[in-house]
């Protein structure tokens, strides 16, 4: 089992990484799919992420994906540190950015490759992200909520 809290840890090591769309590179550059695939394979979880989409990716072909590598949370909506956030777009409404959850002074957490902030980043998960939220999912192996 990963511990959740691990995983949050993770994440926090990529804080700071440049942005960069299909970007894989700790330190150098990522995308949102970037550090959700370099998190998941330096647990120990490696993951297959596809090669071919854009900056504003189809949100089925990502559902699909997602479904496949990670195991899906259907019983809670509010996520909760280590969970995966699947959120939709800016343009659209339908699933295309990707964050893991974490907790920083007593409130949920996102932390991201943030395109409009140029870097991997982590906020307060307030109502414009919740509002956003499609689904929640766990990498393979992390410990119950």
């Amino acid at each position: 089992m990963t511990p959740r809290q691990t995983i949050v840890e993770q994440a926090r090591t990529w804080l700071g990484t440049p942005y960069l769309h299909q970007g894989r590179t700790k330190g150098v550059a990522v995308d949102c799919i970037g550090l959700i695939i370099g998190v998941s394979a330096e647990l120990g979880h490696p993951i297959i992420a596809p090669d071919d989409y854009t900056a504003s990716p189809n949100g089925d072909m990502l559902m699909k994906h997602a479904r496949r590598q990670f195991v899906e949370i259907m019983d809670r909506k509010v996520p909760v540190p280590g969970d995966i956030m699947v959120l939709w777009g800016w343009n659209r409404r339908e699933p295309q950015h990707f964050a893991y959850v974490g907790l920083i002074g007593g409130r949920l957490s996102m932390i991201h490759a943030f395109s409009k902030r140029k870097e991997v980043v982590e906020h307060a998960i307030d109502s414009f992200w919740q509002n956003r939220l499609v689904a929640l999912f766990n990498i393979p192996g992390t410990e119950p909520a």
